[in-house]
């Protein structure tokens, strides 16, 4: 799991539009991604590509229940959205975060 994560900030579609891997947590409960704004990620009205924001949400709670179930188990996002409340500027951070507190491990 560490490996996977480790690469997540060079896969392809990230690396091409900035996406950054900033932070995790030694259980893997929680994640900081960022995307700062450059030129090559920029729509004509000077902010992030909806796209670029939706693909920096989609593996990490992925990430977070593999580990929380084991490798015994296939974990599948079947399906997402996103809500736009308004347009992404500058620098956009995310943080994925699931507590430890109810768990069972």
């Amino acid at each position: 799991m560490r490996k996977i994560i480790r690469r997540v900030s060079l896969y392809p579609p990230y690396f091409g539009v900035g996406i950054k891997l900033k932070n995790v947590n030694k259980d893997f409960t929680r994640f900081e991604i960022q995307m700062k704004m450059h030129w090559y990620n920029r729509n004509i009205y000077g902010t992030h590509f909806g796209g670029s924001l939706y693909a920096m949400n989609n593996p990490f709670f992925v990430f977070i229940i593999l580990n929380f179930l084991g490798k015994e188990y296939i974990v599948w996002n079947k399906s997402a959205n996103i809500e736009f409340v308004k347009p992404g500027k500058g620098t956009v951070k995310v943080v994925f975060e699931i507590s430890k507190k109810n768990s069972k491990h």
